[in-house]
């Protein structure tokens, strides 16, 4: 669990949303990580995959409620206000990357 939800749990406050992280091994294919989990969680749920892979990223929608799911991932930008360019990275290094601000 990673995001709000954990500091959210920390400050015993209601938790509104659900950040999950996976992470593979370095020679798997990470979008095929997120997708093989993805369909596991979304089957033991009874809920509904929206993907966004290009970011790594998807959402399980479960009646009114959705869990963010996301691969371990660097992001950089080539400039201000551009979008991420998004690779594979390891669990210890997208940790790096989110503002904690617990």
């Amino acid at each position: 669990l990673v995001g709000g939800l954990v500091r959210d749990v920390l400050l015993e406050r209601e938790a509104k949303d659900i950040d999950i992280l996976i992470e593979g091994s370095h020679s798997d294919n990470p979008s095929a990580v997120l997708e093989s989990f993805l369909r596991a969680f979304s089957q033991r749920v009874g809920g509904v995959i929206k993907f966004q892979t290009s970011y790594l990223t998807a959402k399980v929608f479960i009646g009114d409620y959705y869990v963010d799911v996301a691969h371990s991932r660097a992001e950089h930008y080539h400039s201000p206000g551009s979008l991420p360019e998004v690779v594979f990275s390891s669990i210890k290094t997208d940790l790096k990357r989110r503002d904690f601000t617990v």
